[in-house]
């Protein structure tokens, strides 16, 4: 099929999704979804214009789909590899059918709109009258980088559309359970280490709203199981991650613009630069001058909410477990090993939502 007739298939899909959100949908949000696409599919051109100048791993991965050997693949099978050959499969099919890696980068940047779109449409603007709610929700709605990581072909785009899916289905609702283990399937098959931070995010919830006791237990219980969520991550990387962590610091002193070397930096300082660097002083070129802004604005929107929220945090503790531990599983895995302020940038989209949703609960108590 010829490119141009799959572009105009995608374009008349996201015109009539629109056409139903406008219909849907009253006041501001009515100009919020169509600012929301012309946005989104904006940053495609620049995500696709990016992974041909950096040869990024997806644009290696799409030219060379025919390389995929199912007989290799099962003979030297690794968790690890999984994710590779889930996206060199696409590669193959989407070749097969016509696609252009341009036009696969907009197919894929239309299921993260997806994601965009389910989040402006849970989320209540109406609840959210004061300044600090509305400038959390547009941030999370315009956030810059999470358009961009998630705005081609990668694994950033399925993986955040399916941690939106998961976020505001009613985990534990059984006529959901069909719809929670084919998401977690398909997570498992792109991130499984994702996989397996949402599985214990969602057991974690059913536990704690199991539990027949108090409150104040609960919350303790909570407590417990993030502890036990670092110590396994301690365990983890001092049994295996120690030759990793080795061949990552020679590998970062070699590559990458932003790359700071393992062993030159420790743990709270990756988690600082995982949260809020790039700053205006590590800027090297444009993008990460305009980086520097959207953690600035962060840093702001934090210090801000942290200094005015003084509400009981008990219930809202345990009424957002799930999203809770997603978020700091994530914080506390990726500071591990994160050794560029580009791969952190882009690893955000993983969590960033989840924590700007949480804001934005927390500001309409």
């Amino acid at each position: 099929m010829n490119p141009f007739f799959l572009i105009l298939i995608l374009f008349a899909s996201v015109v009539c999704l629109l056409i139903s959100d406008y219909k849907k949908h009253s006041g501001f949000k009515k100009q919020l979804i169509l600012i929301l696409a012309v946005f989104h599919f904006s940053l495609t051109y620049f995500f696709y214009k990016f992974s041909l100048e950096s040869f990024k791993d997806s644009y290696r991965l799409f030219i060379n789909y025919d390389r995929l050997s199912l007989e290799l693949f099962f003979n030297d099978f690794k968790i690890k590899t999984l994710s590779k050959f889930f996206m060199t499969s696409i590669a193959f099919v989407a070749k097969k059918v016509g696609f252009n890696y341009l036009t696969l980068c907009y197919y894929f940047s239309f299921i993260s709109f997806l994601g965009f779109r389910e989040i402006l449409n849970k989320i209540s603007l109406e609840k959210n009258k004061n300044l600090a709610g509305k400038l959390i929700i547009y941030f999370l709605i315009f956030m810059p980088s999470i358009h961009f990581w998630t705005s081609g072909f990668s694994k950033e785009a399925i993986t955040f559309f399916i941690l939106i899916l998961i976020l505001f289905t009613k985990r534990l609702e059984k006529k959901n359970l069909i719809k929670l283990i084919v998401l977690l399937s398909i997570l498992f098959s792109v991130r499984f280490y994702i996989f397996f931070i949402v599985l214990y995010g969602i057991l974690c919830e059913f536990f704690i709203k199991s539990v027949k006791t108090s409150i104040i237990n609960k919350k303790k219980l909570f407590y417990s199981l993030i502890f036990l969520l670092v110590l396994t991550f301690l365990l983890i990387s001092e049994i295996y991650l120690g030759e990793f962590l080795e061949r990552l610091n020679v590998y970062s002193i070699k590559n990458g613009m932003t790359s700071i070397p393992i062993n030159e930096s420790n743990y709270f300082e990756r988690m600082i630069m995982l949260l809020f660097r790039p700053l205006f002083y590590d800027s090297i070129n444009i993008r990460t001058f305009l980086i520097s802004f959207e953690n600035l604005f962060f840093i702001v929107l934090i210090f801000s909410f942290l200094t005015k929220s003084k509400k009981n945090t008990k219930n809202f503790i345990i009424s957002n477990t799930y999203v809770l531990i997603v978020i700091i599983s994530c914080v506390v895995f990726y500071s591990f090993y994160m050794y560029n302020m580009g791969l952190a940038n882009r690893m955000k989209t993983m969590f960033m939502p989840y924590l700007l949703y949480l804001l934005i609960l927390r500001n309409e108590e």
